[in-house]
């Protein structure tokens, strides 16, 4: 794969091929390691959420039940803000992996979940190892740093969501919880250190994520196609 250009009203985006380095930096930190799978597969590559009966914990910021309508609105304001938030992430100098995701849980009775879910593997010795938790019992369950890496990203939202005059979702619940109880994740972007990887296996131009990555100060990512997969 070449790198390619994506115009955006806010100038171009540059989608590289993953450099070896940057995906053995990867792969060292996020837990199991990142898979390449079949030539027939929906995706190069793997993500590992699961190893056995063992899942990969998150946190979760957890919007109200509204109905599907809304719903798909919220998931689609998260989606835009969280690619919109990246940049100013990245600024913090983390070593670690972080995957933020907007989310999609059905309740029954033609009600829908939505918000975010944040999945992270601090690194050993990273800044963000540095600064007191501001929740401890997320690190206690999930590692020192978590906390420090998903909230910088979290508290980035709604000040993305302001810049960019979106509706700033309601938070009612912050919790701890595998991938499979969070729900249907919209797998798009990763940051592993200093590197900005776009998961997506199909990049459509007109998609407005891309408008918020590139108006956030974001002109070059690496391309790693991905879906999650257990092994």
């Amino acid at each position: 794969m070449s790198s390619q250009l994506l115009h955006t009203p806010h100038g171009d985006i540059l989608f590289h091929p993953t450099s070896e380095a940057a995906f053995e930096r990867l792969a060292r930190t996020w837990p199991n390691g990142i898979v390449p799978l079949p030539d027939d597969a929906p995706a190069p590559f793997g993500i590992p959420f699961q190893k056995g009966q063992v899942e990969v914990s998150g946190v979760k910021l957890q919007g109200p039940d509204t109905p599907e309508q809304e719903a798909m609105t919220l998931l689609r304001i998260h989606q835009i803000t969280i690619a919109g938030s990246l940049r100013d992430y990245l600024a913090a100098g983390f070593s670690g992996v972080l995957i933020p995701c907007a989310y999609l849980k059905s309740k029954g009775n033609e009600l829908f979940e939505t918000g975010m879910a944040f999945f992270a593997a601090p690194a050993p010795g990273g800044k963000e190892l540095e600064t007191p938790p501001g929740l401890p019992h997320i690190d206690a369950a999930l590692g020192a740093g978590t906390c420090n890496m998903i909230f910088t990203m979290a508290l980035g939202v709604p000040k993305c969501a302001e810049r960019l005059k979106l509706p700033n979702p309601t938070v009612i619940g912050v919790d701890v919880r595998t991938r499979l109880q969070i729900g249907s994740i919209s797998l798009e972007f990763l940051v592993s250190g200093p590197d900005l990887f776009c998961l997506k296996k199909r990049v459509q131009p007109e998609d407005s994520i891309w408008t918020a990555l590139s108006e956030s100060g974001v002109k070059e990512v690496f391309s790693l196609p991905s879906l999650p997969i257990a092994i």
